[in-house]
Order: structure tokens, then C-alpha cells, then sequence
């Protein structure tokens, strides 16, 4: 069940980006910008499924989460942003996670980014993992100024986005203005069973 997740997210995320790019590539007078971000985020997109499937039995997850982040903070430098790091394991055996929920944890941490590009006026954007012996917490917080009431009460798709994935992590999600700026924290537990999931997306 999980590899049939795996490859939908790469039908529908990976796929459906490069089927949109050829279709912007024919069109005439488009910037040669626009084009290059469309790839840029295919391969960024590639390249988080192939870290999440190649994980080891018992990956440490702050690894992939960190390589992600490596991956993103030059590209953030180069428009002003400062990108931190701050991951910790909290016990010397921490948990493991499998790839579907590694898959879901990047793309929750790709997309507070990029919301935070897009929509922020931000200077720094500051990223916390912890991974614990049964459970994984990531909080993402920029200095872009925050939301409206409004805004935060009418999810836009971004963040509609990684509620849904929370709920198929079996995780809980909270969206609030933190500090001058914005902030998102994902919780979620190492390998939840069914029923636990069931019982977190009926709630």
C-alpha cells in the first residue's frame, strides 16, 4: 500500500509538473525563467522520492530532512533569505520512520518554504526537527511579518496541502503567527497503525 502512495505522489506531483512544463515550453513569448523553475522543481521533487525510497531500514530521518535543507539554502541565498538548520535527536535510539512518511514530512517542509517565499517578506526562515523515540516534530517559523485573521481561517491551497498530509501521516498540524512572523509545527508518530490514523483523520 505504501509503494502504491509512492508512486501516485510520483504520477501526480512529478508527472503532472513535467507534462505542464512541455505544454509552457510550446508557448511562444514565455520567459526562459519561468521554464527553469518548472525543472527546478521536478528534479528538486525527484530527488526527495528517491531520498525518502532509498532509506535504510532505520534511517536516521534528520539526515534526509537535513539534505533537503542543504539543497534548498543556496538557492535561498541567492534572494536574500537565510535558511537554518536546527535538527537534534533527542535519544541516542531514536525511531524510525518509514519512506511514505518521509515522502510526506519533506513535502511539508518544502511547502512551508516555498509559502514562505511566495508570501512572506521575509529575511530568514528558521527550521527545528526532533526526533524522539516514538514520535517526530518539525516546526518551520519565518520573520516575514504573519497572516491575517482571515487568511489563517481560509487555508489557501498550500496549506490545505500539508493539512492533507498530515492526515494521511496520522500526524496534527498548527498554523499560527508566532514571534513577528509566521510559524507551522507538524507532529506525528513512528509508524502509526491503521487504526491510530483512522482514528486522528476522524477527529
Amino acid at each position: 500500500q505504501e509503494r502504491e502512495r509512492l508512486l501516485m505522489e510520483i504520477h501526480d506531483g512529478v508527472g503532472s509538473q513535467l507534462i505542464s512544463g512541455m505544454l509552457l515550453a510550446k508557448k511562444e513569448g514565455l520567459q526562459k525563467q519561468t521554464v527553469l523553475d518548472m525543472i527546478q522543481g521536478c528534479i528538486d521533487d525527484v530527488r526527495v522520492i528517491i531520498d525518502c525510497i532509498s532509506m535504510a531500514e532505520r534511517a536516521n530521518a534528520l539526515e534526509i530532512f537535513s539534505k533537503l535543507i542543504d539543497r534548498l539554502r543556496p538557492r535561498l541565498q541567492g534572494i536574500g533569505i537565510t535558511l537554518h538548520d536546527h535538527s537534534e535527536v533527542r535519544f541516542a535510539e531514536q525511531g524510525d520512520i518509514s519512506d511514505v512518511q518521509c515522502l510526506h514530512a519533506s513535502r511539508i517542509i518544502q511547502e512551508c518554504i516555498t509559502n514562505a517565499i511566495k508570501h512572506a517578506t521575509c529575511q530568514q526562515i528558521d527550521v527545528f526537527i526532533r526526533q524522539y523515540r516514538d514520535h517526530l516534530l518539525i516546526f518551520v517559523w519565518d520573520d516575514g511579518g504573519g497572516v491575517g485573521d482571515m487568511d489563517l481561517q481560509n487555508l489557501g491551497r498550500g496549506l490545505k496541502n500539508m493539512r492533507k498530509r498530515t492526515r494521511l501521516l496520522g500526524g496534527r498540524i498548527k498554523f499560527q503567527n508566532y514571534r513577528g512572523g509566521f510559524s507551522v509545527m507538524l507532529r506525528f508518530r513512528n509508524r502509526p497503525t491503521e487504526g491510530e490514523i483512522a482514528t486522528i483523520q476522524a477527529a
